[in-house]
């Protein structure tokens, strides 16, 4: 990890919750698009295993189309992404989702969504 992912990262960490821009519940998924304090508008899945930022934008308005973008992907059934990481530290990395209904229900259920 570069020092300037560090720095960035942290940084971005010490400004709080990221603005949610979009946030969907589809099939034991959690499609959500913030606007980070590091890197801006990014849409990440989370499903039972991780947090994957799947793109990211130049604006939120594109984030608005991007986020309904991937909530279609997931609706389609579409299961295979590739998680593009964090700077020059966290490489992209191609992934399966995994469902997880317990999971997004109990969040709902703790209003943690």
């Amino acid at each position: 990890m570069s020092m300037f992912d560090i720095f960035n990262m942290l940084d971005g960490m010490s400004k709080g919750t990221a603005p949610k821009i979009d946030r969907t519940v589809l099939d034991g998924f959690i499609i959500s698009t913030v606007d980070t304090h590091d890197c801006g508008p990014e849409t990440a899945i989370i499903d039972e295993n991780n947090t994957h930022i799947v793109e990211r934008y130049s604006s939120v308005e594109e984030a608005q189309t991007g986020h309904a973008k991937w909530v279609k992907f997931l609706q389609e059934g579409n299961r295979n992404i590739t998680d593009i990481g964090y700077g020059e530290s966290i490489e992209s990395e191609n992934r399966i989702l995994v469902s997880n209904s317990k999971f997004t229900a109990n969040m709902e259920e703790n209003n943690e969504i």
